[in-house]
């Protein structure tokens, strides 16, 4: 929740409210602090990362073409809010890859290309995932895999997964687009729409290892005393010409008739395309210098350092594995999400929203969405320290929890923010407590005591779940004292449904019509938390 610097009174301990006058006197969405809820709500919570708003870097359009569920979400309606330009970038990726989608959208952002990417979604897991950081720019065409298993190269989900691929693109061809395809284990060194001379059906790049001139020819090369081509289907510009349509129709039929052959692999039946629409399609195959494959770029010191400063997408390949592709290009400096998360559509870190915020001349509070208001927290927020919250221990121990917090506009309370981001980037912390910033903020606070005016506010009003759901007595002892509940300490979307209904305190049940949001008809996992705004007036 977000509003404009006011003064708040010193003396404000409101009168103590029983738990059942709180638990049946929901706040009136016609008073002032209903009408703040709803605006917040409307602000930021829902509507704000679909708009033009200045605190994200990573705008996205009119959201009034989303459906209401995601599942809903076609791919034209996908193309129609990606495409810049007359280009869509398409990647497909299933739910154990979303490391290496994240590291691609880092570089691409580099390239200030972002905008125009669509994720194709081979699982609802990524589906939802996308769409929850960056709504609009992932689109599921079912069948679905399964979400928990990452496809490897040969595999058969791996062939299932890629196999459609010259569908994906057909279609998009089709809607008038011009389309480039990558696979996620690539890293952009430059932008690569500077390559695509002319005005060619299809360009693609060539997967040997033998190095070529610079001036190599950009025909497609003969095929080998094989009568194969090894040109890479992992990188991919289609203009929506007759011809790329003609090339991507013909790889479908050929996948489609030779299918047990091709089992694993999608590449022989594209180069078997090539080769029999060669004469009918326009063709263009990439500098070698700028696209090298893996087996290349990564075995091949003397020559990288021949055509320094010409490569422009790397290409992880000639390696099988999750964690060996990760490896070698943390190895050779192209593992960008430790350190550089920050560039990521995907990967936005809390505190740097809250940072922009306070920027803007705003109070704001944050709060995780497994939460409860059985008071108004505001009176709670006594003088004017730069930053209020709550203690998340349940013995002795201080741990500082970083789900509730309020923040002035202040230099403290923005020094505090810089150092919890700086602790985040720093790259052992980051894979010492990867999925929780909460040790940072901590680090960040203990750094920051001398230079920031803190407040901590009442254990009684903001107790920790692992207190309040598991000490009847205390919990009776603080009776009316209760501000806003946290059902932390325990893990899981139904566990937390669950404990929230065994003590009343899920609402959505009874009271939906008290949302703004109105009754959902299903539940789905959704963001763990959202930001509210509103501004000075409430209006």
């Amino acid at each position: 929740m977000v509003q404009q610097q006011r003064p708040v009174q010193s003396s404000l301990s409101p009168s103590p409210l029983s738990y059942s006058l709180i638990s049946n006197r929901p706040i009136s969405l016609l008073s002032r602090n209903g009408l703040l809820l709803v605006l917040a709500l409307l602000l930021l919570g829902v509507f704000l990362p679909w708009t033009g708003s200045p605190f994200f870097p990573f705008p996205n359009r009119s959201s009034s073409s989303f459906p209401s569920n995601w599942r809903d979400y076609s791919l034209d309606q996908a193309a129609k809010f990606t495409a810049k330009d007359g280009t869509v970038i398409v990647c497909a990726v299933s739910y154990p890859f979303m490391p290496f989608l994240n590291n691609w959208l880092i570089s691409v952002s580099r390239q200030k290309h972002q905008d125009k990417v669509l994720v194709i979604a081979e699982d609802y897991a990524t589906l939802y995932k996308v769409n929850k950081k960056w709504p609009g720019h992932a689109v599921l065409i079912p069948p679905a895999l399964d979400s928990q298993t990452a496809q490897y190269f040969g595999s058969p989900g791996f062939f299932n997964f890629t196999s459609r691929r010259p569908q994906h693109l057909l279609q998009i061809l089709e809607l008038g687009y011009n389309v480039m395809y990558n696979d996620v284990d690539m890293v952009w060194l430059q932008d690569p729409f500077q390559q695509l001379e002319g005005s060619h059906d299809a360009y693609f790049t060539d997967d040997r290892t033998n190095i070529k001139p610079l001036n190599h020819s950009h025909n497609l090369p003969h095929p080998d005393r094989n009568g194969v081509t090894y040109i890479c289907s992992c990188m991919i510009f289609l203009r929506p010409t007759n011809g790329a349509k003609l090339l991507m129709k013909t790889w479908i039929e050929e996948l489609k008739s030779g299918s047990k052959a091709y089992e694993g692999n999608d590449q022989p039946a594209f180069n078997w395309s090539l080769n029999k629409t060669a004469h009918q399609v326009d063709l263009y195959l990439l500098s070698q210098a700028a696209f090298p494959t893996g087996g290349l770029y990564f075995k091949n010191e003397t020559w990288v350092n021949e055509t320094k400063g010409k490569h422009v997408i790397i290409h992880n390949n000639y390696i099988v594995g999750f964690k060996n592709k990760m490896k070698r290009f943390r190895d050779f400096g192209l593992w960008l999400v430790d350190d550089h998360a920050l560039e990521s559509p995907l990967g936005k870190l809390e505190p740097q929203h809250l940072l922009q915020i306070l920027e803007l001349g705003y109070n704001v509070m944050y709060n995780d969405v497994d939460m409860v208001w059985l008071q108004d927290p505001f009176p709670y927020l006594e003088s004017s320290h730069d930053v209020y919250f709550t203690d998340d221990k349940t013995a002795e121990t201080s741990n500082i929890c970083s789900c509730t917090i309020f923040l002035r506009p202040t230099n403290g309370s923005k020094l505090l923010m810089k150092k919890w981001i700086e602790k985040l980037q720093a790259q052992p912390w980051s894979k010492s407590k990867k999925g929780n910033d909460q040790p940072a903020f901590n680090w960040a606070l203990e750094q920051t005591a001398h230079q920031v005016d803190v407040y901590l506010l009442s254990q009684a009003a903001f107790p920790t779940g692992g207190l309040y759901f598991r000490n009847m007595t205390w919990v009776k002892e603080t009776k009316g004292k209760h501000v806003i509940i946290h059902s932390n300490y325990i893990v899981g979307f139904k566990n937390k449904m669950k404990r929230f209904r065994d003590f009343g305190l899920w609402l959505v049940d009874d009271h939906a019509p008290k949302s703004p949001l109105g009754k959902f008809t299903k539940i789905q996992k959704t963001s763990s938390s959202k930001y509210r705004k509103t501004r000075k007036t409430g209006t």
